[in-house]
């Protein structure tokens, strides 16, 4: 990881995906990258503060917010939208 950044990528069997979702819930990394693809269906992240859109669909948009805007939030959360034209 760059700049001492820690990242997991969401992605592998479901154990994996769990072990990276436990590991940014307890801060050992500090990004944890998903694609839009992917199925998070209960995954919970209230622990996130920014979250970074790049070219989602406004469906995803919303359910990915939702997720992370559950009871247990104990800080704001920021969200980032960006939209690359090629």
């Amino acid at each position: 990881s760059d700049n001492n950044i820690k990242y997991q990528q969401l992605k592998g069997s479901a154990s994996i995906k769990m072990s990276s979702i436990y590991n940014f819930n307890i801060g050992v990394c500090k990004v944890l990258i998903l694609n839009e693809n992917d199925d998070i269906l209960g995954i919970n992240l209230t622990k996130a503060t920014d979250i970074m859109f790049l070219n989602v669909p406004n469906t995803k948009y919303k359910y990915v917010t939702n997720k992370s805007n559950r009871i247990g939030r104990k800080t704001s959360l920021t969200t980032h939208t960006f939209n690359v034209m090629t």
